[in-house]
Parts: C-alpha cells; sequence; structure tokens
C-alpha cells in the first residue's frame, strides 16, 4: 500500500445524459475516470468513492434510494474499497473521510469527479 489515495467525487448515474442534471461531456469524463481508476487499482493506491445523497423528497437530484444517486457502473466501487456517503457538497463536511484517510496514512490526493472543483473546495 502507498500513501497515495484517489479520490472519485460523484460519479454518479444523475450527472449522465438520462439522468436528473446532466453535465457537459460526462461521459467521456467518466471514461476517463475509469481509466485513471484501472492505474490506481494497479498501483495498489487506496481507492475511495464519494457518494452525494440530498435527503430530501425535493431534491432536484441525488435522491436517496434512486437509480441516479448510484455510483455510475463504469467506476463502480471493487472489493474493499471505501464508499464515502456525504449530504453536503463539501466531501470532508460531516463524513468520515478525513479520518479514513489518516488512519491509513495517506499524505497524497488524485481527485477526480464531477463538480469536484466544488465538492473539495467548498
Amino acid at each position: 500500500m502507498t500513501d497515495t489515495a484517489l479520490l472519485l467525487v460523484d460519479i454518479q448515474n444523475d450527472y449522465f445524459e438520462d439522468g436528473r442534471w446532466p453535465l457537459h461531456k460526462m461521459d467521456q469524463a467518466s471514461d476517463n475516470a475509469a481509466r485513471v481508476l484501472e492505474h490506481a487499482r494497479r498501483e495498489r493506491f487506496m481507492v475511495v468513492h464519494i457518494h452525494h445523497e440530498i435527503p430530501s423528497d425535493d431534491a432536484p437530484f441525488f435522491r436517496p434510494g434512486t437509480k441516479g444517486a448510484e455510483i455510475n457502473p463504469k467506476v463502480a466501487p471493487a472489493g474493499g474499497e471505501e464508499v464515502i456517503l456525504k449530504h453536503r457538497p463539501n466531501s470532508f463536511l460531516d463524513t468520515r473521510l478525513q479520518d479514513t484517510l489518516a488512519s491509513r496514512g495517506i499524505s497524497r490526493l488524485i481527485v477526480i469527479g464531477a463538480m469536484s472543483q466544488m465538492c473539495i473546495d467548498a
């Protein structure tokens, strides 16, 4: 194991063309993410999937229990990979992400995903 972790942020079905909040070129971005994920697995980096759900019936997307809130199959978690559920844009706020990374001695992060500029910067 290395001191490097790959964070895959919110690569969820609602961001794809048939989802509730489609992003421009999400198929292309997820193909790139799948290649980075394959490399991370090969290099034995820690892999963390960030999964956003908005716990409200009025949520415009990422409603709990819906197909749109699921992580896209192109980057689906494999056995032993961490999945961190969040309810706010910030992937660290009120989640176990920081503790999970610290417990594994992670000092380097590779961050990819959908809207990751907001979900980390928030």
